[in-house]
């Protein structure tokens, strides 16, 4: 990444001291004769994760919030999207200090990933919802449940994904291989920036998110790529992907990870403790996994069409018609704006 430029010093220190702006806002603060400059760079800055929009297309420097340690907000931002930054592939996010929980955000998982899988004989490993479904492909591949067998060993795929968690410089079984750069922890292996600054800026103690392959995850947890979805929209197009809710009794469902639950065994009774920002079957799957628990739905259009599980509280926040124009990336600006403090 090229060094940072003058000009950006300068929109970083204004978003700091300020509110959510405008590039107009930002050249009006700055003394600026025209916007335009101001929108290039703060688009570069949004492309390398340094910023981000919120629903109203404003940028927000996503380190704002001070931690609770009190440390700057720019210590918050993983080096290796800072201009000139060197660190390692996976920069472990910042913890959350002493204290109470304030909020918990749970986000759904993304189609575009960019993090490495498992190599059986030297062939990746694609899990899929359902390989009987899966096309071929050149090169070859093998095609996987998370909760298969490792073909020749005694222990499932998710099985390595917990030994890999426990110590990522175990040996691995004969056969079995990682690229070396090994898992992405899952704040880090879905494509999209928002991922990060969540992690960066609430704290992976207070981040999870939902995979329709693995599970509710701490977003440190490290997960293979896969290519597994609750959406109803891949049953068509891509049917070796789709993977129905079932019944909260049902084998895939019962070995699902449930690291929320793990963390926090007693239900919290305020629906404010916990926020969710997801779609219609990710929402259903987390009420079955969440039982008792309460937690606020934030839900693009009318509210999921679900009873309430166990006791479940639903939350429900109305929309209009989405400023940005683009329904499928709502839950990006509404959790963009849930960490710095906004409505979505």
């Amino acid at each position: 990444m090229p060094p940072i430029s003058n000009l950006s010093r300068r929109i970083l220190t204004f978003l700091r001291h300020g509110s959510p702006s405008s590039a107009s806002q930002i050249a009006k603060g700055l003394n600026l004769p025209h916007p335009r400059p101001v929108h290039q760079e703060c688009s570069k800055m949004t492309k390398n994760g340094i910023l981000l929009r919120d629903a109203s297309k404003k940028f927000i420097e996503y380190s704002l919030p001070t931690s609770p340690s009190g440390a700057t907000p720019s210590a918050n931002v993983p080096q290796s999207v800072l201009p000139g930054g060197n660190a390692s592939k996976h920069p472990s996010p910042a913890q959350p200090g002493p204290g109470p929980i304030l909020r918990i955000l749970v986000m759904q998982c993304q189609k575009r990933k960019k993090g490495d899988t498992f190599l059986f004989q030297g062939r990746k490993v694609k899990f899929v919802a359902d390989p009987s479904l899966a096309p071929a492909r050149v090169p070859p591949v093998l095609y996987a449940r998370p909760d298969d067998t490792v073909p020749g060993l005694q222990i499932t795929w998710r099985g390595l994904v917990v030994q890999y968690n426990q110590n990522p410089l175990n040996p691995l079984p004969a056969d079995v291989s990682l690229p070396p750069g090994g898992l992405s922890e899952a704040w880090d292996l879905y494509a999209d920036t928002i991922y990060a600054q969540v992690a960066h800026t609430l704290g992976a103690g207070n981040f999870y998110i939902l995979s329709a392959g693995w599970g509710l995850v701490r977003s440190n947890y490290a997960l293979p790529n896969y290519d597994i979805t609750f959406a109803h929209g891949a049953r068509q197009q891509y049917p070796s992907t789709f993977r129905p809710i079932g019944g909260p009794n049902n084998n895939w469902n019962l070995r699902d990870f449930n690291h929320l639950l793990e963390d926090y065994p007693d239900p919290f009774p305020n629906k404010n403790t916990i926020h969710a920002t997801m779609g219609g079957n990710y929402a259903r799957r987390l009420s079955q996994m969440l039982g008792a628990t309460a937690l606020t739905i934030h839900h693009w259009g009318g509210p999921p069409q679900v009873p309430p599980v166990r006791g479940n509280i639903w939350g429900h926040v109305p929309h209009g018609p989405h400023k940005g124009g683009n329904p499928r990336r709502w839950f990006y600006y509404c959790a963009a704006n849930l960490i710095h403090g906004l409505t979505c």
